[in-house]
């Protein structure tokens, strides 16, 4: 009897998060959003991994935070979960301006 382990080319070796990200996960987690700001961002981008807490904080959690750690966790990502940084100055596609759009429909300030 004969039994193998066989990888595809995708994972056969070991890459960094970053580089399958950009190569592999941007088309549909950030070029979606491109050009966008509030709800429409948000439901761009966002909602695939926010959308009733599915795999990390939903609306209703995340509401409840206080306002500097939400923003520091759009713009710098969450330690130890799959929350990359998006902000621009730390290598992210947010400005500013898109990330504080993120904050409002997030608080409800619409």
């Amino acid at each position: 009897m004969l039994t193998m382990n066989v990888k595809d080319a995708l994972h056969a070796k070991k890459r960094d998060a970053d580089e399958i990200f950009k190569k592999q996960c941007s088309r549909c987690h950030v070029d979606a959003g491109k050009g966008r700001k509030g709800i429409e961002l948000f439901n761009a981008d966002c909602i695939m991994c926010h959308n009733y807490g599915k795999t990390a904080s939903p609306l209703n959690v995340m509401r409840n935070m206080p306002e500097d750690k939400l923003k520091h966790s759009i713009e710098e990502g969450v330690k130890g979960s799959s929350m990359p940084g998006w902000a621009d100055i730390k290598g992210g596609p947010l400005t500013k301006e898109e990330v504080d759009s993120l904050i409002e429909v997030i608080k409800e300030r619409k």
